[in-house]
């Protein structure tokens, strides 16, 4: 007797390549919509461009690139919900309230971050200002390396990292004589009391909650640069 075959079991080539085809042309529409994402991202932190042509309609950060279902769409990003166009912002470097502008200094900054996403939008933010220097590293053993070569101004250190945490990124650093008094501040989206306090007793500066408060970011570097103590409370929230 005659055994049927499952047509997903056929040997067509015809239509192995068009399956083939169909899913070259879906991962490709993945990376196409999610690199537009990112360029929007891009063009709205660009000296002189509409920072708020785009409204974000979900936080930036690792837990919230779009999904296969999201991307699944009509082309546009669901990230990204256009609203009405408003005048263009512009990013001025900014003093804290009754002091006058100084002038900005030279500013090293290393960031410890393993999440590409959190990593471009900081590049991004300190790309606005030419007097910082960003060099960034993946993990938290290279990030400890990259403090001892570039002896930074700053360091921002993601606390969790894919080998040592923050904590332990900041152990090493505080333990080189040379590299002991550096500023550093711990980047994380816990918000619990207990991993505050824990962070802050164990000699973090300042503990900055993600998704990045960008005004916050900004004048905390501009701060810096004009030799002035960081602005705000410990704690900077969102």
């Amino acid at each position: 007797m005659h055994k049927m075959v499952p047509r997903s079991l056929e040997s067509d080539p015809r239509k192995q390549g068009r399956n083939i085809f169909a899913g070259f042309w879906v991962k490709a529409r993945q990376n196409i919509l999610l690199r537009l994402s990112i360029e929007r991202l891009r063009i709205g932190f660009r000296a002189g461009a509409p920072l708020r042509k785009y409204r974000r309609t979900e936080p930036l950060m690792a837990e919230s690139v779009p999904s296969l279902a999201q991307l699944d769409g009509l082309g546009a990003s669901p990230r990204f919900a256009p609203v009405e166009a408003e005048p263009p912002a512009r990013v001025e470097p900014t003093t804290q309230p009754g002091l006058l502008a100084s002038p900005m200094l030279p500013l090293k900054v290393v960031y410890i971050e393993d999440n590409a996403l959190n990593l471009l939008l900081v590049e991004n933010l300190v790309a606005t200002r030419r007097h910082i220097t960003l060099k960034s590293a993946v993990d938290g053993l290279s990030g400890v390396e990259a403090v001892r070569q570039h002896r930074p101004d700053l360091v921002l250190i993601d606390m969790r990292l894919p080998d040592i945490d923050g904590l332990e990124v900041l152990r090493q650093i505080r333990s080189d004589p040379l590299l002991a008094s550096t500023l550093c501040i711990a980047l994380s989206a816990e918000d619990l009391p207990q991993e505050i306090t824990a962070a802050l007793a164990a000699g973090f500066d300042d503990y900055w909650l993600k998704p990045i408060n960008v005004r916050h970011f900004l004048a905390s570097l501009d701060a810096l640069a004009q030799g002035q103590p960081l602005p705000g409370p410990a704690v900077s929230s969102r």
